[in-house]
Protein backbone atom coordinates (compact mmCIF):
# COMPACT_ATOMS: atom_id res chain seq x y z
CA UNK A 1 0.00 0.00 0.00
CA UNK A 2 1.47 3.44 -1.13
CA UNK A 3 0.49 7.05 -0.84
CA UNK A 4 -0.53 8.14 -3.89
CA UNK A 5 -0.99 10.89 -6.37
CA UNK A 6 -1.33 11.10 -10.19
CA UNK A 7 -1.08 7.98 -12.49
CA UNK A 8 1.84 7.70 -15.07
CA UNK A 9 2.64 5.22 -17.64
CA UNK A 10 6.03 3.53 -17.85
CA UNK A 11 6.93 2.64 -21.66
CA UNK A 12 9.39 0.39 -20.95
CA UNK A 13 8.07 -2.78 -19.26
CA UNK A 14 9.45 -4.09 -15.80
CA UNK A 15 8.89 -5.68 -12.22
CA UNK A 16 10.20 -6.19 -8.97
CA UNK A 17 11.17 -9.48 -7.93
CA UNK A 18 7.93 -10.41 -5.69
CA UNK A 19 5.57 -8.96 -8.09
CA UNK A 20 7.57 -11.26 -10.48
CA UNK A 21 6.64 -14.18 -7.81
CA UNK A 22 2.72 -12.92 -7.90
CA UNK A 23 2.55 -13.20 -11.58
CA UNK A 24 4.09 -16.61 -11.49
CA UNK A 25 1.07 -17.96 -9.44
CA UNK A 26 -1.25 -15.68 -10.39
CA UNK A 27 -4.10 -16.35 -12.86
CA UNK A 28 -4.91 -15.22 -16.58
CA UNK A 29 -7.35 -12.16 -15.09
CA UNK A 30 -4.98 -11.55 -12.04
CA UNK A 31 -1.71 -11.47 -14.30
CA UNK A 32 -3.16 -9.10 -16.22
CA UNK A 33 -4.04 -6.73 -13.69
CA UNK A 34 -1.00 -6.96 -11.80
CA UNK A 35 0.72 -5.79 -15.51
CA UNK A 36 -1.82 -2.71 -15.75
CA UNK A 37 -0.74 -1.76 -12.11
CA UNK A 38 2.66 -2.17 -13.10
CA UNK A 39 2.50 -0.36 -16.18
CA UNK A 40 0.14 2.19 -14.82
CA UNK A 41 1.54 2.94 -11.22
CA UNK A 42 0.67 6.23 -8.70
CA UNK A 43 3.36 9.00 -10.36
CA UNK A 44 4.21 9.26 -6.71
CA UNK A 45 4.84 6.82 -4.41
CA UNK A 46 5.66 6.62 -0.69
CA UNK A 47 7.07 3.44 0.79
CA UNK A 48 4.40 2.42 2.73
CA UNK A 49 6.22 0.10 4.74
CA UNK A 50 9.29 2.03 5.16
CA UNK A 51 9.19 2.62 8.83
CA UNK A 52 9.14 -1.60 9.50
CA UNK A 53 11.67 -2.22 6.59
CA UNK A 54 14.55 0.04 8.56
CA UNK A 55 14.24 -1.48 12.09
CA UNK A 56 13.72 -5.21 10.48
CA UNK A 57 16.95 -4.86 8.62
CA UNK A 58 19.19 -3.18 11.60
CA UNK A 59 17.56 -6.16 13.45
CA UNK A 60 18.80 -8.78 10.79
CA UNK A 61 22.23 -7.40 10.71
CA UNK A 62 22.83 -7.36 14.52
CA UNK A 63 22.56 -3.66 14.90
CA UNK A 64 19.67 -3.86 17.09
CA UNK A 65 18.27 -6.95 19.39
CA UNK A 66 14.87 -8.27 19.49
CA UNK A 67 13.80 -6.53 22.43
CA UNK A 68 15.19 -3.10 20.53
CA UNK A 69 13.12 -4.51 17.37
CA UNK A 70 9.50 -4.41 19.66
CA UNK A 71 10.39 -1.45 21.40
CA UNK A 72 10.25 0.01 17.88
CA UNK A 73 6.98 -1.28 17.41
CA UNK A 74 5.82 -0.02 20.49
CA UNK A 75 6.80 3.22 19.74
CA UNK A 76 5.23 3.26 16.61
CA UNK A 77 1.79 2.95 17.80
CA UNK A 78 2.15 5.45 20.48
CA UNK A 79 3.79 7.97 18.16
CA UNK A 80 0.94 10.89 17.28
CA UNK A 81 -0.02 10.79 13.68
CA UNK A 82 0.70 13.94 11.48
CA UNK A 83 -1.87 12.95 9.00
CA UNK A 84 -4.88 10.23 8.00
CA UNK A 85 -2.27 8.35 6.43
CA UNK A 86 0.43 7.97 9.22
CA UNK A 87 -2.82 6.83 11.35
CA UNK A 88 -3.49 3.79 9.07
CA UNK A 89 0.38 3.13 8.27
CA UNK A 90 1.82 3.74 11.85
CA UNK A 91 0.44 0.63 13.31
CA UNK A 92 0.62 -1.88 10.19
CA UNK A 93 4.40 -0.48 9.94
CA UNK A 94 4.33 -1.74 14.04
CA UNK A 95 2.35 -5.26 13.05
CA UNK A 96 4.79 -6.22 10.25
CA UNK A 97 7.78 -5.87 13.42
CA UNK A 98 6.22 -7.92 15.84
CA UNK A 99 5.34 -10.17 12.97
CA UNK A 100 8.62 -10.70 11.83
CA UNK A 101 9.98 -10.56 15.94
CA UNK A 102 7.80 -14.05 15.48
CA UNK A 103 9.45 -15.74 12.67
CA UNK A 104 11.68 -18.56 14.79
CA UNK A 105 13.26 -19.33 10.94
CA UNK A 106 15.07 -16.33 10.96
CA UNK A 107 17.30 -17.62 13.80
CA UNK A 108 19.08 -19.93 11.15
CA UNK A 109 20.04 -16.70 9.07
CA UNK A 110 22.33 -15.19 12.14
CA UNK A 111 25.06 -17.56 11.81
CA UNK A 112 26.15 -15.91 8.47
CA UNK A 113 27.90 -12.58 7.96
CA UNK A 114 25.66 -10.05 7.44
CA UNK A 115 25.32 -6.72 6.32
CA UNK A 116 22.42 -4.50 4.44
CA UNK A 117 21.91 -4.63 0.94
CA UNK A 118 22.82 -1.61 -1.53
CA UNK A 119 18.96 0.09 -2.54
CA UNK A 120 20.64 1.25 -5.53
CA UNK A 121 21.87 -1.33 -9.33
CA UNK A 122 19.83 -4.24 -7.78
CA UNK A 123 18.24 -5.01 -11.00
CA UNK A 124 18.93 -7.97 -13.01
CA UNK A 125 17.76 -8.41 -16.87
CA UNK A 126 16.17 -12.18 -17.29
CA UNK A 127 14.87 -12.71 -20.71
CA UNK A 128 15.46 -8.78 -21.60
CA UNK A 129 13.21 -7.73 -19.12
CA UNK A 130 14.92 -5.93 -15.71
CA UNK A 131 13.66 -7.38 -12.74
CA UNK A 132 14.26 -5.68 -9.30
CA UNK A 133 15.58 -7.74 -6.99
CA UNK A 134 17.65 -5.27 -4.13
CA UNK A 135 18.08 -8.15 -1.38
CA UNK A 136 17.97 -5.82 1.89
CA UNK A 137 20.27 -8.04 3.47
CA UNK A 138 23.19 -10.07 1.89
CA UNK A 139 24.55 -12.91 3.17
CA UNK A 140 28.32 -14.02 3.81
CA UNK A 141 29.76 -17.06 4.92
CA UNK A 142 32.59 -20.10 3.75
CA UNK A 143 32.59 -23.38 2.18
CA UNK A 144 33.82 -26.63 3.63
CA UNK A 145 37.23 -25.87 1.94
CA UNK A 146 37.06 -21.95 3.41
CA UNK A 147 35.96 -20.70 0.46
CA UNK A 148 34.05 -17.39 0.76
CA UNK A 149 29.99 -18.57 -0.32
CA UNK A 150 27.25 -15.52 -0.87
CA UNK A 151 23.55 -15.32 -0.50
CA UNK A 152 20.84 -12.69 0.13
CA UNK A 153 17.83 -12.05 2.17
CA UNK A 154 14.72 -10.48 0.33
CA UNK A 155 12.14 -8.84 2.22
CA UNK A 156 8.07 -8.85 1.42
CA UNK A 157 6.52 -6.84 3.55
CA UNK A 158 3.14 -6.38 2.40
CA UNK A 159 -0.57 -7.25 3.68
CA UNK A 160 -1.91 -8.02 0.61
CA UNK A 161 0.77 -9.72 -1.34
CA UNK A 162 1.81 -12.89 0.67
CA UNK A 163 4.54 -16.06 -1.45
CA UNK A 164 3.15 -19.12 -0.52
CA UNK A 165 0.69 -19.71 -3.62
CA UNK A 166 2.00 -22.91 -5.88
CA UNK A 167 3.62 -22.78 -8.79
CA UNK A 168 3.80 -26.76 -9.94
CA UNK A 169 5.09 -28.13 -6.85
CA UNK A 170 6.78 -25.20 -5.60
CA UNK A 171 6.08 -22.59 -3.54
CA UNK A 172 5.99 -19.35 -5.20
CA UNK A 173 8.49 -17.78 -2.28
CA UNK A 174 10.82 -20.60 -3.80
CA UNK A 175 10.79 -18.88 -7.46
CA UNK A 176 11.50 -15.52 -5.75
CA UNK A 177 14.39 -16.82 -3.90
CA UNK A 178 15.41 -18.65 -6.74
CA UNK A 179 15.50 -15.57 -8.70
CA UNK A 180 17.84 -13.76 -5.56
CA UNK A 181 20.09 -16.52 -5.93
CA UNK A 182 20.18 -15.27 -10.24
CA UNK A 183 20.75 -12.04 -8.54
CA UNK A 184 23.40 -12.80 -6.63
CA UNK A 185 25.50 -14.84 -9.05
CA UNK A 186 25.43 -11.66 -11.48
CA UNK A 187 26.15 -9.33 -8.38
CA UNK A 188 29.26 -11.28 -7.29
CA UNK A 189 30.44 -11.16 -11.15
CA UNK A 190 29.54 -7.55 -11.42
CA UNK A 191 31.67 -6.46 -8.69
CA UNK A 192 34.45 -9.25 -9.06
CA UNK A 193 34.08 -10.78 -6.32
CA UNK A 194 35.92 -14.04 -5.49
CA UNK A 195 33.68 -17.09 -4.12
CA UNK A 196 30.01 -18.08 -5.02
CA UNK A 197 26.41 -17.76 -4.68
CA UNK A 198 24.88 -20.58 -2.74
CA UNK A 199 21.47 -21.25 -3.67
CA UNK A 200 20.93 -21.95 0.36
CA UNK A 201 21.84 -19.02 1.58
CA UNK A 202 19.04 -17.41 -0.93
CA UNK A 203 16.00 -16.59 1.41
CA UNK A 204 12.94 -14.42 1.42
CA UNK A 205 11.22 -13.37 4.38
CA UNK A 206 7.62 -13.05 3.75
CA UNK A 207 6.53 -11.40 6.52
CA UNK A 208 2.84 -10.99 7.20
CA UNK A 209 2.64 -14.93 6.27
CA UNK A 210 5.56 -15.70 8.85
CA UNK A 211 7.67 -17.55 6.03
CA UNK A 212 11.00 -18.43 5.12
CA UNK A 213 11.28 -19.41 1.79
CA UNK A 214 15.20 -20.85 0.89
CA UNK A 215 16.28 -21.33 -2.70
CA UNK A 216 16.22 -24.81 -3.70
CA UNK A 217 19.77 -26.50 -5.17
CA UNK A 218 17.91 -27.81 -7.96
CA UNK A 219 16.64 -25.20 -9.62
CA UNK A 220 17.02 -25.49 -13.39
CA UNK A 221 13.43 -25.70 -14.22
CA UNK A 222 12.15 -22.97 -11.73
CA UNK A 223 14.76 -20.36 -13.61
CA UNK A 224 13.25 -21.69 -17.15
CA UNK A 225 9.98 -20.86 -15.92
CA UNK A 226 10.48 -17.76 -14.55
CA UNK A 227 12.49 -17.34 -17.69
CA UNK A 228 9.41 -17.27 -19.41
CA UNK A 229 7.28 -15.25 -17.16
CA UNK A 230 9.86 -12.73 -17.76
CA UNK A 231 9.15 -13.45 -21.40
CA UNK A 232 5.98 -13.31 -21.58
CA UNK A 233 5.67 -9.64 -19.38
CA UNK A 234 7.63 -7.92 -22.05
CA UNK A 235 5.70 -9.29 -24.99
CA UNK A 236 2.68 -8.66 -23.40
CA UNK A 237 3.70 -4.90 -21.80
CA UNK A 238 2.95 -3.17 -24.93
CA UNK A 239 -0.56 -4.62 -25.51
CA UNK A 240 -1.75 -3.93 -21.61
Amino acid sequence: MTQVNAIKVRNEARISVNKLGEYLGATPSKRHKLLNDQKRPAAFKAPYYQEAERPIVDYLTSKINIDSLVDTARKLLERSPGSDWDEHRNPNCADAILHLAKIKQTDALMEFEREAGQRTNGKIMISGLPVSVRPEVILKGKDRSGNPVYGAIKLNISGSLTLNGQVGTHPVGEYVATTVHQYMEQYLADNGMEGKAKPGMCYVVDVFARQVYQAPNNCRSMRKDIAAACDEIKNQWPHI
